[in-house]
C-alpha cells in the first residue's frame, strides 16, 4: 500500500472514530488533529524503515553466522585430525627415543673395542720399533727366508730418522738389502750436446743418513750402472761428456770398481774392450748399439746421486742409462757405545778432567764435564751441559746454547777471519769454540777448529771462501742456509755444477753459475755466479767482470751483415793473442770466428779480404793434441779431422805438436800456431 493511501484510510478512520454528537464542533480542531496525525505517520514511516534497516543487518549477520559455523565445523575437524597427527608423531618419537639410546649403547661398545683396538695398535707399533733391524741380514739371522719389502733402521732403533722400506733379497749369500729409487728402469737420455747437459736427480725411498748409515753397518755395498750407446761417447780425448755424482756431490768417471779420479769401465779395466785403444766400449762411439756396465763398489762414494749425460749432437746418436738400487750385504758389528757417564769414564782409565761425551737420557750424546780430581760423591764430579752432539763416530754437530754448528768440511778453512780483533783464541775443544763464536753472535756465525794446535779461528761468513787446510775442521751456524732459490737473470740459466744440486736448502757457501742459453767456447774472465753467504743471503760475483751472452745484447758498430748465413761479423785489425781476442769478442756479445764451412770462410773473407793476412781463428787443443775445441759448438776436430766433411789444413799441417796448440786461417786454409802469436781476428756476430 502506497503512503498516500495508506494516510487516506488512516484520516478517514480517525473521523470515522468521532461521535456523531460531537462532529459539530470537528471544523475549529480538525486541522490541529490533520497536523497531530502527520506527525504521528511521520514517526512510524522512521520506524518502519529503521526496522527494515535493521532487518537487512539481522539477515547478514545471519549469513556471517552461518560462514562462521562452517568455519568452525572446518576448523573442529581440522583440530582432529591435529590431534591424531600429534599422538601419531609423539608415538614415533617415543620410537627414536628407544632406538636412538639402542644405539648409544651399541656405539659405547665400538668405542670400548676400538680404544681397545688403537691401544693394541700402538702397543706393537712401540714393539716393531724396538725389534726392527738395521739390516736384512739381521732378519735373516732371526729366521726369515722369504725374499721381499721389510723395514729396517740402519741408524738404530728409536734414534735418527724413521725405519725405511727395502728390498730383503734372502736368496743371495750374504743376504743382500736393497734401497730403489724413482728410475730404476732402462731410461732413454734426451738429446744434447754439451758435456753433462742432461741430467737426472736420484730420489731414494729413503734419506740420505740411513743409507750411509746401512752401508756403515753392512760388509760391502755396491749399485750396478749400465750405458747403452749408439755413436755416443761417455768420454772423448780429456772432455768428460757423462758423469755420475756421489753423495758429496763431487762427479765422478769411473763406471766400475771403485776407482776415483780415473776414467775406466769394466771393459777397460778387464782389457776386453771392444776398441783396445778405448778405456770403454762406448767411447769408439761405434755405429751400433753398445755397451758399458758395472757396479760401483766404492763405499765411501755410494749412492749415487745424480747422472749426467752429453754429446748427443746429431740425429743418429743415441744413448739410454740403467741405474740399479744401493745394494748392501751382510753386516759388521756395531761399535762401542760411548761411556755412561764420568764414574765409567774414570773406571775405564780416564784421568784427566775435561769435557767427555756420555749417552744422554735423550738417545743422543751428551757433552760434560767431568772433574777426575774430585770423588765421584761431590756434586761437582760430573756437571752437566746444555751441549749435544750427534753424529756416528766422530762430532758433525755442536749445539752450543741457542746456536747449533755444523760441521762442514774436514781438512778445510774458511778465510778470511771475522775481523772482531781477536779473530784467533786458544780453546780446549770444537765446543769451546762454538760458545765463544756464540756469545759473539752476529758477527761470528762460523769458526775453524784446529784439534792439534786448539786453534780457534772466527769467520764472518758473507765475503768468505773455502780453502784446503790439513787437520782443520769447519763448523758453520746451522742456520747459515739458503732456504730460497738464488734470484734469476734474464737471457741466462743456472748450471749446478758446482756441487751444489739444486735442492733447497743450499748449504754455505754453495754456488751456481749463470750460464748463457747458447754454448759458447768464448769464456769469461770469471763466471757470473750466486754464492749463499748467509741464511737466505744470495751474493752475485763477478758481475762487473763477465761480458753480456753472446746475442743477447745491442749489435756493436762495424759489423757487417753476410746474407748467405745471416750472421754479422767484424774485423779488429790489431793483433792480440787468442785469449784476448776471445774476450774482445765476447764484450760484444760474439764469439771470435773460425771458418769451418765455406760459407763462413767466404763471410770472414767479406770484412778482411786480404788473403795475404793471417786471421786468428776460435779454436785450439791445448786441453788434448790433436782433439781441436772450437767456440763455435757445432763443429770439433777428433785426431786433427774434422767432424764434417769440411777438412782445409795447409798441406803438412798441423805439425806444431804440443807447442803449437792455436789456429790461424793462412789463405784458404788451416794452419796450427803458437797460443802467445798475435794477429788480427774477425768476431761472429749470431
Amino acid at each position: 500500500m502506497e503512503n498516500g493511501a495508506y494516510e487516506k484510510t488512516y484520516y478517514r478512520g480517525a473521523l470515522e472514530s468521532i461521535p456523531v454528537h460531537g462532529r459539530e464542533n470537528i471544523g475549529g480542531n480538525l486541522e490541529e488533529i490533520v497536523q497531530v496525525l502527520k506527525a504521528k505517520t511521520q514517526e512510524l514511516a522512521k520506524q518502519i524503515s529503521q526496522l527494515k534497516s535493521e532487518n537487512e543487518d539481522l539477515v547478514s549477520l545471519r549469513d556471517d553466522y552461518k560462514i562462521l559455523k562452517h568455519d568452525f565445523e572446518n576448523m573442529r575437524f581440522a583440530n582432529g585430525k591435529l590431534g591424531n597427527d600429534y599422538e601419531n608423531m609423539r608415538k614415533e618419537h617415543e620410537n627414536l627415543k628407544s632406538s636412538f639410546q639402542e644405539h648409544l649403547l651399541e656405539s659405547d661398545k665400538l668405542q670400548l673395542q676400538l680404544n681397545t683396538t688403537e691401544g693394541r695398535l700402538q702397543y706393537l707399533e712401540a714393539i716393531s720399533l724396538q725389534i726392527t733391524p738395521r739390516t736384512c741380514q739381521t732378519l735373516a739371522d732371526l729366521g726369515v727366508t722369504r725374499t721381499g719389502e721389510y723395514l729396517v733402521d740402519p741408524d738404530g732403533v728409536l734414534i735418527g730418522e724413521a725405519p725405511i722400506k727395502v728390498i730383503c733379497d734372502m736368496e743371495t749369500d750374504p743376504v743382500a738389502t736393497i734401497v730403489l729409487h724413482d728410475s730404476m728402469g732402462n731410461t732413454a737420455i734426451d738429446r744434447c750436446a754439451d758435456p753433462g747437459c742432461y741430467n737426472h736427480s736420484i730420489k731414494y725411498g729413503s734419506p740420505m743418513k740411513q743409507m750411509v748409515a746401512l752401508i756403515q753397518h753392512s760388509k760391502s755395498c755396491e749399485q750396478y750402472i749400465r750405458y747403452d750407446c749408439f755413436s755416443s761417447a761417455l768420454t772423448t780425448g780429456v772432455i768428460h761428456y757423462a758423469w755420475w755424482v756421489d753423495r758429496h756431490d763431487e762427479p765422478q768417471y769411473y763406471w766400475d770398481g771403485s776407482k776415483a779420479g780415473e776414467h775406466k769401465c769394466n771393459c777397460g779395466l778387464s782389457g776386453n774392450c771392444t776398441d783396445t785403444n778405448f778405456p770403454c766400449n762406448c767411447d769408439a762411439k761405434p755405429p751400433h748399439w753398445e755397451s758399458d756396465s758395472g757396479a760401483i763398489t766404492n763405499a765411501t762414494a755410494l749412492p749415487i746421486t745424480e747422472l749426467r749425460f752429453g754429446g748427443l749432437q746429431f740425429e743418429g746418436q743415441k744413448a739410454n742409462y740403467t741405474l740399479g738400487g744401493l745394494t748392501c750385504r751382510g753386516k759388521i758389528p756395531p761399535q762401542d757405545n760411548p761411556a755412561q757417564s764420568c764414574s765409567t769414564l774414570r773406571q775405564a782409565g780416564n784421568a784427566h778432567s775435561g769435557y767427555y761425551l756420555v749417552n744422554s737420557k735423550k738417545s743422543r750424546l751428551g757433552v760434560v764435564m767431568c772433574r777426575m780430581d774430585l770423588e765421584e760423591k761431590d756434586p761437582k764430579f760430573q756437571v752437566e751441559t746444555s751441549v749435544h752432539i750427534a753424529g756416528e763416530g766422530t762430532v758433525s754437530l755442536i749445539d752450543a746454547q741457542s746456536t747449533t754448528f755444523h760441521l762442514m768440511k774436514q781438512d778445510a778453512k774458511l778465510w778470511p777471519l771475522a775481523g772482531t780483533g781477536k779473530d784467533v783464541v786458544k780453546a780446549r775443544n770444537a765446543v769451546d769454540c762454538g760458545y765463544i763464536c756464540h756469545s759473539l753472535r752476529p758477527i761470528c756465525n762460523a769458526f775453524n777448529w784446529y784439534p792439534g794446535t786448539f786453534i780457534c779461528e772466527l769467520v764472518n761468513t758473507p765475503n768468505v771462501t773455502l780453502q784446503d787446510a790439513p787437520g782443520a775442521l769447519v763448523y758453520v751456524n746451522a742456520f747459515s742456509v739458503c732456504q730460497t732459490p738464488p734470484p734469476s737473470i734474464e737471457n741466462r740459466t743456472m748450471n749446478f755444477s758446482f756441487g751444489w744440486n739444486g735442492s733447497l736448502p743450499a748449504p754455505l757457501l754453495s754456488e751456481v753459475s749463470y750460464d748463457c742459453p747458447r754454448h759458447s767456447r768464448c769464456p769469461p774472465p770469471l763466471p757470473l755466479m750466486a754464492k749463499c753467504v748467509g741464511f737466505n743471503v744470495w751474493k752475485i760475483l763477478n758481475q762487473d767482470v763477465t761480458p753480456p751472452c753472446p746475442g743477447s745484447v745491442p749489435l756493436a758498430q762495424g759489423y757487417k751483415f753476410f746474407q748467405e748465413d745471416g750472421r754479422f761479423y767484424k774485423r779488429y785489425p790489431w793483433p792480440m793473442n787468442r785469449t784476448q781476442a776471445s774476450q774482445v769478442c765476447c764484450l760484444d756479445g760474439a764469439r771470435l770466428a773460425s771458418a769451418t764451412s765455406p760459407t763462413v770462410y767466404n763471410a770472414i773473407r767479406s770484412v778482411a779480404p786480404d788473403t795475404t793476412e793471417n786471421i786468428l781463428q776460435g779454436a785450439t787443443d791445448e786441453l788434448a793434441e790433436g782433439t781441436w775445441i772450437y767456440e763455435d759448438p757445432s763443429f770439433r776436430q777428433v785426431n786433427n779431422t774434422p767432424i764434417t766433411s769440411y777438412n782445409h789444413w795447409v798441406q803438412g799441417q798441423p805439425q806444431g805438436g804440443h807447442s803449437e796448440n792455436c789456429l790461424v786461417l793462412s789463405g784458404e786454409k788451416w794452419h796450427d800456431w803458437h797460443c802467445f802469436s798475435t794477429f788480427p781476428f774477425v768476431c761472429q756476430y749470431y
